[in-house]
């Protein structure tokens, strides 16, 4: 049943004196407990809750369960050293000395056995409402016989029962003893199933406000129905993003990232698979001619289509955090920033690239409103690469907004120059003779300044020798001067530039024929006025000008 069926059934099940033990099972973490809190804070029933993690006995059941009716829990029982400690000396030193396992169960139970008796404990219990939670993790020393023998007592006390328990998680003894007892014991069971929605909507109180929407729909993608990784996936979004001012799609992808991951790190997307693998499994995949992976649990996960955010060392930090708990706020303030940051200017970015597809395609939209988000966009225009600047400038002499397009070069150049931004000025597509010189000016200038052209002698050297140059080589040779070709030639350390000038004199490169014509006028300088430095008697051994020029 789901989770309000469940409640409206057991509810009614709590009015009917015809049934005293009533058991509610459900998984690990689909939310019993959470369950039985929420009916008897609604209903207002008093009850005494023991959990029976770490009992011992069948005489501690009781007393933790006494102890629980005078109105201290779990974590109460911790506080009841000092009250103790107000009522005498020799109760104190009982208190110190005495062992069992814990809070309610151990010392504290032990001492309220003590002081009333096991008789009194009885007619405290009587005809109350009594939870025992987690039969499953009972002890050792505690056999399903004894618990069953307690709720029986309980029921014989006129006690209503309610056993709290995962059938699943008892093993042998304990699960065979269960069934054997089952049919004695038990006059009812509700199964919980709990659903994905109810997981999270049963934690929002564990969520700031702001984050609840985004959490819910990053939670419903991942289809857990437990509710102990809800809260805990909670937790770790109110840790890591807190009140934050978060633009609204960054919200949804940093919340997603964090629920997901969350949820994977305990095992709740694929048995087994944690975070880290998770994440690898979404960031690598077989591409043609790979060597295919062939680990299930990874194929499994890549499958699952839940969708990440691009934000790699956030989702990093977020899985360190859920293996060590530690949370640096200085950290999480800063990662946020720069996502928010590379966020409005890919926004920005899209708006821009938009307005000029706009221009073309959406005959919808009016010109004075595209003249509007024109004069909005002009100060970020900087954004767009040369071409696309291009583009926008056309865009606005489309829209007779020309007056505009000052304004806009103004501004793209001196963020382009001040930002250094290197811009590509290759031919990406199209032509770039109608590119405003100015625009072209800036971006070769930053350009230049980013990427120097290699040397006359490695241009050489890769396009003679190497191979594998590119146009900045070719560049390099076509557009060098007279003195650059003789300083080659002149090398005192080696001769090796002087024989890769012989070689392109010898070579019929057309597409170094610039390069080429100024080193023959080099070379033919030389030879006219030889000896100078021997640079013309060497050339004249050569055989320049007619053997090395092909004549």
């Amino acid at each position: 049943m789901d989770r309000e069926t469940t409640k409206k059934n057991l509810t009614e099940l709590l009015r009917n004196p015809s049934y005293s033990v009533i058991a509610l099972s459900g998984v690990w973490g689909s939310g019993k407990t959470h369950l039985w809190r929420e009916l008897a804070k609604e209903e207002g029933i008093k009850h005494g809750y023991l959990s029976l993690f770490g009992a011992k006995d069948s005489a501690q059941i009781k007393r933790g369960l006494a102890l629980s009716l005078m109105h201290l829990d779990e974590q109460e029982g911790q506080q009841l050293k000092g009250v103790w400690q107000n009522l005498s000396a020799p109760l104190s030193k009982v208190l110190d000395t005495a062992s069992g396992s814990n809070g309610l169960v151990g010392a504290a139970a032990k001492i309220v056995g003590d002081l009333v008796g096991d008789r009194v404990v009885d007619r405290m219990l009587a005809g109350n409402v009594v939870v025992l939670d987690d039969l499953e993790r009972a002890t050792g020393a505690l056999p399903m016989e004894s618990i069953m023998g307690v709720i029986d007592d309980l029921r014989g006390a006129a006690c209503r029962v309610i056993v709290i328990l995962s059938t699943e998680n008892l093993i042998g003894a304990a699960q065979a003893k269960w069934q054997e007892f089952y049919e004695k014991t038990i006059d009812v069971e509700l199964a919980l199933q709990t659903s994905c929605a109810n997981a999270i909507d049963a934690v929002a109180a564990d969520l700031p406000s702001k984050r609840f929407a985004n959490a819910r729909n990053a939670w419903l993608e991942t289809n857990c129905r437990n509710i102990r990784i809800a809260q805990r996936a909670a937790r770790a979004i109110k840790a890591i993003l807190g009140d934050r001012t978060i633009s609204d799609d960054v919200a949804l992808e940093l919340t997603t990232d964090i629920a997901v991951l969350t949820v994977a790190h305990h095992s709740g997307l694929l048995p087994g698979m944690t975070a880290e693998a998770f994440l690898k499994a979404k960031r690598t995949w077989s591409f043609a001619g790979s060597t295919p992976n062939t680990d299930p649990l990874l194929k499994a996960a890549r499958e699952i289509p839940i969708r990440l955010s691009p934000h790699s060392a956030f989702q990093d930090s977020i899985v360190n955090f859920l293996r060590t708990g530690h949370s640096d706020e200085v950290d999480w303030e800063r990662q946020i920033g720069e996502i928010e940051e590379k966020y409005a200017v890919d926004s920005i970015s899209r708006r821009l690239t938009t307005w000029i597809s706009n221009i073309y395609w959406s005959p919808a939209i009016s010109t004075q409103a595209m003249v509007d988000e024109a004069i909005e966009l002009i100060p970020h225009g900087y954004l767009l690469n040369l071409q696309n600047a291009q583009a926008f400038l056309t865009g606005l002499q489309r829209i007779d907004a020309a007056h505009l397009q000052e304004e806009f070069i103004a501004q793209w150049c001196d963020n382009v120059t001040r930002n250094k931004l290197n811009y590509s000025t290759d031919e990406a597509y199209g032509s770039l003779a109608d590119l405003d010189q100015r625009l072209h000016n800036a971006a070769t200038l930053v350009h230049d300044e980013s990427n120097p052209p290699p040397s006359l002698e490695v241009s050489m050297e890769r396009i003679l020798i190497k191979g594998s140059w590119g146009p900045s080589h070719e560049a390099s040779i076509n557009k060098a001067s007279a003195d650059d070709w003789l300083s080659l030639l002149l090398q005192s350390d080696s001769n090796v530039g002087f024989r890769m000038a012989m070689k392109l004199l010898a070579e019929n490169y057309d597409f170094l024929a610039a390069g080429r014509t100024t080193l023959h006028d080099v070379c033919t300088q030389a030879v006219e006025n030889d000896p100078i430095d021997r640079l013309g008697g060497v050339l004249k051994l050569h055989g320049f000008p007619r053997k090395l020029m092909g004549v």
